[in-house]
């Protein structure tokens, strides 16, 4: 009899648990306020030791990306207060994508079921998902209402190539990424985060978005981007 830890729902419950935690954690204890105080009390030290500093922000970033923590975008704002808008967009899209591709080659490793054992109709869903990946995540990234995990885990349960996959990740998260990083240079004229973008901007990135989702999606195409 296989032990119940071997099985694929104990490790899909036991991700979800650590996920839910992880998420109740950084409500809780990272705040706008932490942010700000934290970078005010480590400007001087990231300026003077860039070497360590970089290594430290791409791997918080990585991490919240990997277990799906809503750190993005103050840990984008963080980067771009203590390295400068371009240097911590930078760091922070090594981040990001490291991050992520950990979670997709995660989600296939662990979750993704063999074909046989998919119901036809989902297995046509997958393939359907597919066929224009690139466009389809970057579209769905833009759409800053979204909650990032659940993009990357949909992504890996479909036939998508991990190549397309971080292609449509970088297009989608490139603008977004830099407006976080450039307000981070002005990080303590913020109120909040949700002071980081304008609403406007906001609306041109999800309209945007949700065009690209749709062209992706619409049609019966059959090669992929």
């Amino acid at each position: 009899m296989t032990p119940f830890w071997r099985h694929r729902w104990f490790r899909l419950l036991l991700l979800g648990a650590f996920v839910l935690v992880g998420t109740v954690c950084c409500i809780h204890w990272m705040t706008f306020a932490m942010v700000q105080n934290a970078v005010l009390r480590w400007s001087k030290d990231a300026a003077d030791h860039p070497e360590w500093t970089i290594p430290l922000l791409f791997t918080v970033q990585a991490i919240g990306m990997l277990f799906s923590l809503p750190t993005k975008a103050l840990f984008t704002l963080a980067s771009g207060a203590l390295l400068g808008a371009v240097l911590g967009g930078a760091v922070t899209m090594a981040g990001v994508l490291a991050g992520t591709s950990g979670l997709f080659f995660a989600v296939r490793r662990i979750l993704l079921p063999e074909p046989k054992q998919l119901d036809p109709r989902l297995e046509k869903i997958r393939q359907r998902a597919a066929q224009r990946p690139i466009r389809t995540i970057a579209g769905l990234r833009l759409i800053l209402t979204l909650p990032y995990g659940p993009i990357t885990v949909m992504a890996a349960l479909t036939p998508m190539s991990y190549g397309r996959f971080l292609l449509g990740s970088l297009t989608g998260d490139l603008p977004v990424v830099a407006l976080y990083a450039l307000a981070g240079e002005r990080l303590y004229q913020l109120r909040d985060s949700s002071d980081a973008v304008s609403w406007s901007s906001v609306a041109i990135l999800c309209t945007a978005g949700t065009a690209l989702f749709i062209s992706a999606i619409a049609g019966q195409k059959k090669k992929s981007d």
